[in-house]
């Protein structure tokens, strides 16, 4: 009814100014009114973590486990909603919506890509929002002095310390989401590209084996053509020769490439999984014979020696897979 009249200044709703809480002292005191009323909020939230960590977290994350226990899981909401408010109410005052919406989500956000338990991602929050406050304080009165002046503008001084402080949260949420260790990017994709490596060099064994089952002699072109279940790239299959040979397990001949002892019993542990594995589908599930080797390829890399022991003691012969050929040795 009456925001038509209402003055909203921009620069202080959005953004806040968190530099001129100085001013606004509490009493007769020099300390300021926002430090105090951020105090008080700071220490009530600290509070209701504390006497109520395993009532807040049952709540969250399992209500009908909580109602069994006798906690009420609505009025648990309820209280963990309305102190969120007032926290929220509290800490608009002095550093407007945009900090505020960032320091809710970003510092959460960054630290559950570190980890997955929910102590952890607490203390964690709780240490990037400081780490990204003070932080984002000192560039605020730093950088844009220092970068202005080296593109020429001489009146430049500082920034606003919440836009800063914004500022590096995103950063810190980016660079989490590329470089954490468990779920980051860079990461995710070396990991991928290892794992993609390994079976790279495994088929290339299990290729090698067969063929000298049949005694076909295998040249570096068939090495190269070898039709693999993943995509591969010729980078990826030249470095898994190059490694294969470096460590021994495979040796160029007059006729073509050879497994050495190494290499054979390395072969024959990739090609008794595949075996074992084709036979262990054929007898349990209905599957036609041109199926199984699709599956096996794949599933041969990530079977332990463990499983491949539980999968012998089920299965009534271990001789010769389904296409007669036959299962190596442990």
């Amino acid at each position: 009814m009456f925001a038509s009249s209402v003055h909203l200044d921009a620069d202080c709703v959005l953004f806040g100014a968190v530099e001129t809480v100085v001013f606004d002292t509490w009493g007769n005191t020099d300390i300021p009114r926002a430090a105090v009323l951020n105090a008080v909020m700071l220490a009530a939230n600290f509070l209701l973590v504390l006497v109520c960590f395993k009532e807040l977290k049952l709540a969250t994350f399992d209500p009908s486990l909580a109602e069994s226990l006798g906690i009420r899981p609505r009025l648990v909401n309820y209280a963990l909603m309305s102190m969120t408010s007032m926290t929220l109410v509290a800490a608009f005052e002095s550093v407007g919506s945009i900090l505020v919406v960032t320091m809710l989500v970003t510092p959460a956000s960054t630290a559950l890509l570190f980890s997955q338990r929910l102590r952890h991602v607490v203390l964690l929050s709780v240490g990037l929002a400081g780490a990204c406050s003070v932080g984002g304080h000192v560039l605020a009165t730093t950088l844009p002095r220092t970068l202005f002046q080296w593109l020429g503008f001489k009146t430049v001084d500082d920034t606003s310390t919440a836009g800063m402080a914004a500022l590096t949260c995103g950063m810190a949420f980016v660079a989490a989401l590329l470089l954490s260790p468990q779920r980051g990017i860079v990461f995710q994709a070396l990991r991928n590209w290892t794992l993609s490596f390994r079976i790279a060099c495994e088929d290339l064994l299990g290729l090698l084996y067969r063929s000298h089952e049949v005694e076909r002699d295998v040249t570096a072109t068939d090495l190269q053509l070898h039709d693999h279940p993943r995509l591969i790239s010729p980078l990826m299959r030249w470095l898994a020769i190059w490694l294969l040979t470096r460590r021994g397990e495979i040796v160029l001949t007059a006729s073509g490439y050879a497994l050495t002892p190494t290499g054979r019993q390395s072969a024959e542990r990739v090609v008794r999984s595949h075996r074992l594995w084709e036979l262990y589908m054929s007898q349990h599930f209905p599957l036609p014979d041109d199926h199984l080797h699709q599956t096996a390829a794949r599933v041969e890399h990530f079977l332990s020696e463990d499983m491949l022991q539980q999968l012998e003691a089920e299965l009534d012969r271990t001789d010769a897979d389904p296409h007669g050929r036959a299962i190596p040795t442990k």
